[in-house]
C-alpha cells in the first residue's frame, strides 16, 4: 500500500467526517445546507488527519506528509489548522473535529467513514497486479484471483 506521500487528495475517496462530506478530489466540504471550498493544502491536511485513525500526529509528521518535508514556518501549519477548523465550524476550546494536544500535535476527534463507490474492489486491483508479476502461471493466478474475490487466504495453513 502506498504511503501518504504517494497519494494525493485526487486519489482519496470521499469520506464522511461528522456532519460533513469531504470530497478531496474537488477540495469541497458539504453538509445538508452548506458547501465550502478548501485550499488544496488544507484539504490535503484534512485527508491526512482522517487517514491517521484518530491518533495524535506531531507537527513534524504533518509537515512531512502534507508539505512533502518542505521547510515551512510553524505558523503556516497553525494557519492551515485554523482555516480547517473555521471551515468545519469547529471550536478550539471544545473541539468536535480537531483537538490540539499540547506539546504533541493534533488529533482528529470526529468519526470518519469512507465512501467507496468510485473505488474498484481491492481484490480486483491485487489480482491485476499479481497477474502482471506472474508470467506464465495462469493456474496460480486463478487461485489467487478466486481467493481474493472470496476474501479468503489462498493457502490453507
Amino acid at each position: 500500500m502506498p504511503g501518504w506521500k504517494e497519494l494525493r487528495t485526487t486519489d482519496v475517496s470521499d469520506f464522511q467526517i461528522g456532519d460533513w462530506l469531504a470530497q478531496p478530489s474537488l477540495n469541497r466540504l458539504r453538509s445538508a445546507a452548506t458547501e465550502r471550498h478548501l485550499e488544496p493544502q488544507v484539504m490535503d491536511l484534512l485527508a491526512f488527519l482522517a487517514a491517521t485513525g484518530g491518533r495524535v500526529v506531531s507537527k513534524d509528521e504533518i509537515i512531512d506528509a502534507v508539505w512533502d518535508g518542505r521547510v515551512i514556518a510553524e505558523t503556516t501549519l497553525t494557519r492551515s489548522i485554523a482555516d480547517l477548523r473555521r471551515a468545519l465550524g469547529d471550536d478550539q476550546r471544545s473541539p468536535a473535529y480537531i483537538a490540539t494536544i499540547a506539546k504533541r500535535g493534533y488529533r482528529l476527534v470526529a468519526s470518519v467513514s469512507y465512501t467507496f463507490q468510485k473505488c474498484e474492489r481491492i481484490a480486483d486491483r491485487l489480482a491485476s497486479v499479481r497477474q502482471q508479476r506472474f508470467v506464465g502461471r495462469d493456474r496460480e493466478i486463478e487461485v489467487f484471483r478466486s481467493a481474493l474475490a472470496a476474501d479468503e487466504p489462498p493457502f490453507a495453513v
